[in-house]
């Protein structure tokens, strides 16, 4: 997977702490994140299903995946309005298979930034 930093330098104004910072927020919150969306899923609260998948979309958007970003997008809008519901479980594993690839992506920009 290649992410695309463009957006997450436009928002920092290229600043290497500002994208530091906001890369370690990345590693650190997007699994949990993503998790949570599962949890409440398998807990069958698609409100909140919805509702988490939101929060999460942002942060793809900032760190250039467009194919997780798709998918948060689907599941946000399935748990929202409770549709397609049956899709969800296919586009977490999906997405927990890309997050791998883009926690190492976003751990190797955030080395380079020192």
């Amino acid at each position: 997977m290649a992410l695309d930093f463009s957006y997450l330098q436009e928002i920092t104004g290229d600043e290497p702490e500002i994208m530091k910072e906001m890369l370690d927020l990345f590693i650190r919150d997007i699994p949990t994140q993503l998790q949570n969306v599962r949890d409440f899923y398998n807990e069958g609260n698609l409100t909140s299903v919805g509702t988490e998948a939101h929060k999460l979309k942002p942060t793809l958007q900032y760190i250039g995946s467009s194919e997780m970003h798709e998918m948060i997008k689907q599941i946000e809008y399935s748990g929202k309005h409770q549709v397609d519901t049956d899709q969800i479980p296919e586009f977490l594993e999906k997405l927990f298979v890309l997050l791998e690839d883009a926690l190492k992506e976003l751990k190797e920009k955030r080395a380079a930034l020192g």
